[in-house]
């Protein structure tokens, strides 16, 4: 089994003080979330695969639902999706 072949993880296996970890925390804090004027929806796209979109989006919906944020996550690669499979 590949690394790609895992559920994503917020801690990615390696405790949740990892770098990966708090690199998600600080980018779900980054979010005006719960303000005034708040986000219903966040967009994440990029122009090529392989630049780690999925895995930022999987692992941020999985931060923001740790801190009891609905969240849905609308996978939309045509081509190669996998965020059914990651999440199953």
């Amino acid at each position: 089994s590949t690394e790609e072949d895992q559920p994503p993880s917020a801690s990615s296996g390696t405790g949740t003080n990892s770098v990966l970890a708090e690199s998600y925390q600080s980018l779900s804090e980054a979010l005006p979330l719960g303000k005034k004027k708040s986000p219903r929806t966040i967009l994440f796209t990029s122009p090529r695969s392989g630049e780690g979109t999925t895995t930022t989006v999987l692992n941020l919906a999985i931060t923001l639902a740790g801190h009891g944020y609905k969240v849905v996550v609308v996978g939309a690669d045509l081509r190669t999706g996998r965020c059914h499979t990651l999440l199953h």
